[in-house]
This record gives structure tokens, C-alpha cells and sequence, in this order.
């Protein structure tokens, strides 16, 4: 991470570093919440969008899902104006082993616009406005590198509960609760029932999402962008993958059109057709043709 920040700031990015606090995981909250004011009183901007480093912005689109410039901004020019928090939802989380494949997830962040925060909590999971309550849905989602390699999840579970636990002892780490307590299964598992879990299923590939990872620079075997590049050039194109074994056996593209005259009560809804799939069809094992 520390070799990250420097590479982005050598590049123009504004790093704020050594707030002073001795538990700097559990002051992020606060620290995003100062960087925020601090913004308030020194910058012109629209939004403030708090992000950790394993989530990249995305959004849902009229028949399917992009990672581009264009359609983030596109977006977010919707929602100009909007005083209230606004939430991102239903991001897709990746699936190790198998490069551009997600998986719903559903852990909420929100955001809020220019001179408008007010509380932000340690994961921006409840970030308020000050100016106006409640908060509105977006079509932004974030793409999600929560699975790591299983060696690197266990090194850095272990950074994580140092400090609270003796991570070499098993019997303290069976008896551990409180905050990282989600971190201990990790130490009970082996590298296979790890990848096993998400060894077979039905899955969600976005092949032009590696090319957009190259272009911000990220060169990583987890990404697998370390590969030439297919295709050569990022596309938006949304595909559902079968993986059996942690292989891709069958794929299809998502046909927004047909979505939405199999079930007419999610064209009446007003939602985009991917973003109802991803976020409720899926579960609900709704076909496709």
C-alpha cells in the first residue's frame, strides 16, 4: 500500500499522511472526514467518493456494466445537486483464480457532495449528510479485489489483529470477538478450502475490465493482468461464466432486452437490466431466455 501511495503521488495525487493517531486503521473514518473539510475549505469539487485501495469505481449502465471514464462522469453529472448521502450498492467482488470474473456482493458505501458531510463511519458503510437526511441510490458500483491470494489474506489478517490478539495462539484466536473478529476463520482453513469455495458457480465476467486495470498502471498475477491483453482494447460487455473446478466451462452475453420482456415488473420498476440481475435476479435464479 505504502509503495502504491507513492507511485499515484510521484503521479499527482494528493496524499495526506501522519494524522497522528495510534491506530490509524480505526481513525479511518475521521481521517476521510478531515480530508473532506479540509477539501470544503480549499477546493472546488463535486463529490467525495471514500473508496479503499481494492475498490475501483464503476457503473451500471442502460444493458450492462462499464468501467469508463465517460460513464462514471456521466453518472455523477446526474447527480448534481443531490444534498443527501448517496449509496453505492451490489458491487461485484472478484473470484480468485479466475481473472475478470465477479460476484455480487452487497456491502453499501456511501458518498456525499461538496460541503455536505457529516459523519463518516471506519468502512463509509454510513456516511451522513449534514445539509439533508436520508440518502439516494446511485448506479455507481465499485469493482471489489476482496479476495486475495490466500498467503497474502493470512499476512495481512495477521497486520490486522496483532495488536488485539496473539494471532500464533489458537485458542485465543477461537475465543477472539470483537473488531477483525470476521479475519479469524482464515487461520482455520487450508489454501484449498479457501479457493474451493468459490471453485464452482455461475459468475459474472467483464472481459474489458483487465484493460482498464492496465491502464491505471496495475501489473499483479491477483489481477491477472500480467497476460497480453483480451481484448486489446477495454470493453463494457457483460457475460455470465460458468466456472467448474476454478475453470470457465460456458459463456453468454447478457442481453439487456431480452431481460426486461421475460419480466415485465423489472422494465415497470424503471431499474437498469444488468443492475436488477446483478442485484436480484441472480438470487432469484431468473432465466435469461
Amino acid at each position: 500500500m505504502l509503495a502504491t501511495l507513492d507511485t499515484y503521488e510521484k503521479a499527482g495525487v494528493r496524499v495526506f499522511r501522519g494524522l497522528g493517531k495510534a491506530k490509524d486503521f480505526e481513525a479511518k473514518g475521521e481521517y476521510a472526514r478531515r480530508i473532506i473539510q479540509f477539501w470544503d475549505a480549499t477546493e472546488d469539487y463535486d463529490f467525495a467518493i471514500p473508496v479503499d485501495c481494492d475498490e475501483f469505481l464503476s457503473v451500471y449502465t442502460e444493458d450492462g456494466f462499464s468501467c469508463s471514464l465517460e460513464a462514471i462522469h456521466a453518472c455523477l453529472d446526474e447527480l448534481i445537486g443531490e444534498k443527501r448521502a448517496m449509496q453505492i450498492r451490489f458491487s461485484p467482488g472478484n473470484v480468485p483464480g479466475v481473472p475478470g470474473c465477479f460476484m455480487p456482493m452487497d456491502f453499501p458505501k456511501k458518498f456525499v457532495a461538496s460541503g455536505t458531510v457529516g459523519a463518516v463511519d471506519l468502512g463509509y458503510h454510513a456516511i451522513t449528510s449534514r445539509v439533508e437526511e436520508g440518502f439516494v441510490e446511485t448506479r455507481l458500483a465499485y469493482l471489489h479485489m476482496h479476495h486475495k491470494p490466500f498467503d497474502m489474506l493470512v499476512e495481512h489478517a495477521s497486520r490486522k489483529l496483532r495488536d488485539r490478539v496473539d494471532v500464533t495462539d489458537s485458542e485465543a484466536l477461537r475465543s477472539f470477538s470483537g473488531a477483525g473478529m470476521h479475519l479469524i476463520e482464515y487461520f482455520f482453513m487450508t489454501e484449498e478450502e479457501y479457493l474451493g469455495r468459490f471453485a464452482d458457480g455461475v459468475y459474472l465476467r467483464f472481459p474489458g475490465a483487465l484493460n482498464h486495470f492496465r491502464a491505471i498502471g496495475v501489473r499483479s498475477e491477483f489481477f491477472g493482468t500480467m497476460q497480453p491483453a483480451e481484448p486489446a482494447t477495454p470493453t463494457d460487455l457483460a457475460e455470465l461464466v460458468m466456472v467448474e473446478e476454478g475453470r470457465i466451462t460456458q459463456t453468454r452475453a447478457f442481453e439487456a432486452g431480452k431481460y426486461l420482456e421475460l419480466y415485465p415488473d423489472v422494465a415497470a420498476s424503471g431499474m437498469k437490466a444488468f443492475y436488477h440481475y446483478f442485484a436480484f435476479g441472480m438470487g432469484e435464479e431468473r432465466r435469461l431466455d
